[in-house]
This record gives C-alpha cells, structure tokens and sequence, in this order.
C-alpha cells in the first residue's frame, strides 16, 4: 500500500480517538478513510480526524501537504493541531 512521509506542524496531526502526533507522520488511504502514524512505528494506523477535501480524497501528496500546514495557536498560545 502506498504512503507518503510527512513532519507535522507544531501541534501534531490530530487522529480520532488518540489525540494528536508530532514529528515524522506516515500516511496512507484505506478505503475512504486517510490513515496515519508516527513514521517507522509499528503501531496502529489510526484515522485522521475529519473528512478530507473531495477535490483531493485520492491525491496522497495534496492530503500530506494540507495537514502539514501551521493551523496557528489558539487563544492561551498553544500549538492547534491540524486535521481536515
């Protein structure tokens, strides 16, 4: 199955029911679903939280770079995670 590498923004890519992860991210799609994990690991892929643009559900590159764009800070400064 294909998947692609990416770094996360500050505060990680938030993946249902686990909260977020940091650092080098794999991703890869699964039926519908895009799916993801700390890069190397071998833990669960997990979904990540959302639903992806339908301009780009099958585009693994243009999902990569969407959710390794900085979301920013909320308002106490801390890092957001980003999701679709």
């Amino acid at each position: 199955m294909k998947t692609i590498v990416f770094t996360a923004p500050p505060g990680g890519v938030l993946l249902s029911r686990v909260g977020a992860v940091t650092g080098e991210v794999e991703l890869r799609k699964q039926g519908d679903q895009v799916m993801a994990r700390y890069h190397g690991s071998r833990d669960r892929w997990r979904p990540v939280a959302g639903r992806p643009p339908a301009l780009f559900r099958n585009d693994l590159p243009a999902l990569a770079d969407i959710l390794s764009q900085d979301p920013g800070t909320d308002r106490d400064g801390n890092p957001i995670p980003a999701r679709f």
